[in-house]
C-alpha cells in the first residue's frame, strides 16, 4: 500500500481511529503549527515588500520633488536674465532720447 511508509504496520482504517501511533489530534496539532508558520512567513514576506515599496515611493517623491526645484531655479533664473535684458534697453533707450533731445542724465546718487 501506498501509505505503508507513513504508517507503518497499520492499516488506513486504524490510523482513522487513533489506533495508530498517529493520531488524529497529533496530526491536527502539526498542521496546524505548519499552517501558522507559513502564515508567518507570509505577512513577514507581505511586511518586507511594503516597506520597500514605501522607500522606492519615498526616493521616487525626492527625486520628483529635486527636480521640480531644479526646474524652478531654471525658471527663475531666465525670468532674471529677460529682466535684466529688459532693463538694460530700457536705459539704453532712455539714454537715446536723452541724447536726441539734449537732457542731461540724473544722477541718482548710487554709486
Amino acid at each position: 500500500m501506498p501509505f505503508d511508509w507513513y504508517y507503518p504496520d497499520c492499516n488506513i482504517k486504524n490510523v482513522k481511529y487513533n489506533v495508530c501511533w498517529v493520531s488524529t489530534s497529533a496530526a491536527a496539532i502539526v498542521i496546524a503549527i505548519c499552517a501558522g508558520i507559513i502564515g508567518v512567513i507570509l505577512i513577514a514576506c507581505v511586511c518586507y515588500c511594503c516597506c520597500k515599496c514605501k522607500e522606492y515611493n519615498r526616493i521616487h517623491k525626492k527625486a520628483k520633488a529635486q527636480k521640480w526645484n531644479d526646474k524652478r531655479m531654471t525658471a527663475q533664473r531666465e525670468m532674471e536674465d529677460r529682466q535684466s535684458v529688459r532693463s538694460d534697453q530700457r536705459k539704453a533707450e532712455l539714454e537715446a532720447y536723452r541724447m536726441k533731445y539734449n537732457i542731461p542724465a540724473k544722477d541718482d546718487g548710487k554709486v
